[in-house]
């Protein structure tokens, strides 16, 4: 009787239990997800701490974006490349 109890209680844990996803192996499971608590580049560049930051150093708000977008691109090169 008790081998049987083991039994019934281990295919109820098995049908029961939850099933953990298995990680991505291709590139898109280490892509950037957005999270929740961070904000977006748009909202951070619209902060005045931030354009003060960026006034004290000299850059503009342009020049972060050409930045931005030629790491952007160098980025989408290498995904492609590998």
């Amino acid at each position: 009787m008790t081998a049987r109890a083991t039994r019934l209680r281990a295919s109820l844990a098995a049908k029961t239990a939850l099933t953990v996803p298995q990680p991505k192996t291709d590139r898109a499971a280490f892509a950037d997800v957005p999270s929740m608590d961070e904000p977006s580049l748009h909202e951070m560049l619209h902060d005045p701490i931030m354009q003060r930051l960026m006034s004290s150093d000299g850059i503009t708000r342009s020049q972060l974006m050409t930045l931005v977008a030629a790491a952007r691109s160098r980025l989408r090169e290498d995904n492609y490349t590998r």
